[in-house]
């Protein structure tokens, strides 16, 4: 099973949550956004799968915030950040 896909979109993760961080709210949305959708190929071994779909989550979930509810927005930046050092971590 190869599992080198989803550890270079977890790394890319890390640069891309940075620089939307740093951004305007409504950039940071987009940004954010475009990562939910990096969902992990087939053969990637289940343990890589399961904490690539659950940063995935936590992407969508932040991306929203930053869309509806900005003051939730700390929080769910807290879980993405949280959910992509375990995926990076699954390496």
């Amino acid at each position: 099973m190869t599992d080198s896909d989803s550890l270079i979109k977890a790394r890319y993760s890390i640069a891309i949550l940075k620089t939307a961080k740093a951004s305007e709210r409504r950039a940071a949305a987009k940004m954010v956004a475009g990562l939910a959708l990096e969902f992990p190929k087939t053969g990637t071994s289940d343990d890589i799968a399961q904490v690539h779909q659950a940063a995935l989550v936590t992407f969508y979930n932040l991306a929203e915030a930053l869309r509806t509810d900005i003051s939730k927005a700390p929080h769910f930046w807290y879980l993405a950040e949280q959910a992509l050092q375990k995926w990076n971590d699954a390496f």
